[in-house]
């Protein structure tokens, strides 16, 4: 019954662990705690990669690596992980350079800001850093393949 679900449970289980890693992962760098990031995007390691690597191994496990099911989600992660790494990366850097911008214009026109759109808070990292799509890729096999293992595979 398990092994039905294997791709999809292996990849679910992936993502909450990723998740529940997170803010450990945080305080191990900052000695900060932030129980928000159970639910954040960014930060090591990524629940994106270690999602969609977890569910491409598992569906190669199953499958078979040569089944086009497999090849569909191996590009799958290929377009996750280059995004989760450069688009969305960047754009938090964006956001940053914007808001520091703004910050910068205030302090030293005394410009007025009225507009709402100033006073949103945004958050300044969206993507990852190579590192940690690197651990979501580490984390996404490890889970695959010992879930696999306690399903009776290899």
């Amino acid at each position: 019954m398990f092994y039905d679900y294997y791709p999809l449970i292996a990849a679910l289980l992936a993502n909450v662990i990723a998740q529940f890693l997170k803010p450990f992962a945080l305080y191990l760098k900052t000695k900060s705690f932030d129980k928000y990031q159970f639910l954040a995007a960014g930060g090591f390691p990524s629940s994106h990669t270690s999602t969609v690597t977890s569910l491409a191994l598992a569906i190669g496990l199953k499958e078979g690596f040569d089944s086009s099911l497999f090849f569909v989600a191996f590009i799958f992660l290929l377009i996750v992980a280059y995004d989760a790494m450069n688009v969305r990366l960047y754009a938090g850097r964006h956001i940053e350079l914007t808001q520091q911008l703004i910050d910068d214009l205030k302090s030293l026109e005394n410009i007025k800001f009225d507009d709402p759109i100033y006073f949103k808070k945004m958050k300044k990292i969206l993507g990852h850093e190579r590192f940690e799509v690197f651990g979501g890729f580490v984390l996404g096999v490890i889970i695959s393949v010992v879930y696999y293992i306690l399903l009776g595979g290899f």
